[in-house]
């Protein structure tokens, strides 16, 4: 198996007392796509909103290519290589599609303030270098072509990926997909699960939080299991279908027979 690129040991958060997230340890192998499952309230969006900053931890320790993450800010974490999606869009739908997809790659600017409001040489080639390498990841989700069109005159499903250039420009080590194919037709789901593909042959890690079951298992490399905020399983796809507890937890009689 491949070193552990993020590490996450004794996660535990809660709300009101209400416990979303109780022990939970696992990690996700570098070069691998890792997928967390369960149903809506299991834990799956608190763990990446933990891995992300976006939540303080109560208890437990995270580590990131062997940087404690404990205490880091949103955006440092996304300096070291973490990006995200999220469930609900998270687009600028005013802007263009390549003014967007410009804005994940803003955080490696170097030019300041003045430079950028007076035009300097300096700050036109970095819009320039942001510009270019902004078109690259909108080639790589096939928006390329729609670059200058209004992002909120996207189909539902080409936000989705556009959300996902967008992560794909700040160069992230680690991607994390909160139900990427939430609102995908069959196609698209299909495309979607080719896509997550071809990122991992860059060189990229996927953790994966997705309800389609069968876009998880013809995908995933491993999976992680939650129920009431704690493991009940992880393994590879096939030990997960496998697992009495699982199948009858979550996914049913139609995955087991299958």
């Amino acid at each position: 198996m491949a070193p552990a690129l993020l590490s996450a040991r004794g996660l535990a958060k809660t709300f009101g007392g209400v416990v979303a997230v109780a022990d939970v340890t696992f990690d996700v192998p570098a070069g691998e796509i890792r997928a967390i499952i369960g149903p809506n309230g299991a834990g799956k969006t608190t763990i990446f909103n933990l891995i992300t900053g976006i939540f303080p931890l109560d208890r437990g320790e995270i580590s990131f290519r062997d940087h404690g993450l404990n205490g880091l800010s949103t955006w440092q974490r996304a300096q070291l290589g973490i990006a995200r999606t999220f469930q609900n869009l998270q687009i600028f739908t005013n802007m263009t599609v390549l003014e967007n997809a410009m804005v994940g790659r803003h955080r490696q600017s170097r030019a300041g303030l003045l430079a950028a409001a007076f035009r300097t040489p300096g700050s036109r080639r970095e819009e320039a270098r942001i510009r270019e390498h902004a078109l690259a990841c909108l080639g790589v989700v096939g928006l390329e072509a729609r670059r200058d069109d209004p992002a909120g005159s996207l189909p539902f499903g080409q936000q989705r990926l556009l959300e996902i250039a967008r992560c794909l420009a700040t160069e992230p080590t680690l991607l994390l997909l909160d139900e990427p194919a939430a609102g995908l037709n069959l196609a698209e789901t299909d495309a979607l699960g080719r896509l997550i593909l071809s990122l991992r042959r860059r060189g990229i890690t996927i953790l994966l939080v997705e309800h389609l079951m069968d876009l998880v298992m013809g995908i995933s490399d491993s999976v992680l299991v939650l129920n009431y905020g704690q493991v009940l399983a992880q393994g590879s796809p096939e030990a997960v279908q496998n697992n009495p507890a699982v199948i009858e937890a979550y996914l049913g009689a139609e995955v087991a027979d299958a």
